[in-house]
């Protein structure tokens, strides 16, 4: 019994050592890990020098997207609540579940209609 838990913990103490990762590959990954961060700095210091200037101002651009989003944004909302109505409408039936359909109905083409506009 004494004898192989020698062994095993020779074995556990000596395998590490004969293993791939504490061999001499350990040595190239190191080098490969110093390459990889000298290419990452050298990367970011090129991409954080000075900008060149633009052309065109960075206002127009901002006036664009608004003007664009600002007519779109309205119609979702709708859109989504016309369709839950609908859904739930759906769901109750009878006499409210009616009216819930139509109302849903009416909120999501008005929606559609502010998104398409």
């Amino acid at each position: 019994m004494r004898s192989t838990a020698l062994a095993l913990s020779l074995l556990l103490v000596g395998a590490p050592g004969l293993a791939s990762a504490q061999g001499t590959q350990g040595v190239q990954f190191d080098q490969a890990m110093r390459a990889s961060a000298a290419l990452q700095l050298a990367a970011h210091r090129a991409v954080a020098g000075p900008a060149l200037p633009s052309l065109v101002s960075d206002d127009w651009f901002d006036q664009r997207r608004h003007h664009k989003r600002k007519k779109k944004v309205h119609g979702v909302p709708l859109m989504l609540v016309g369709g839950s109505a609908v859904a739930v409408g759906a769901m109750f039936g009878d006499t409210g579940g009616t009216i819930l359909i139509f109302g849903g109905f009416a909120a999501a083409g008005y929606g559609f209609y502010r998104f398409t506009k």
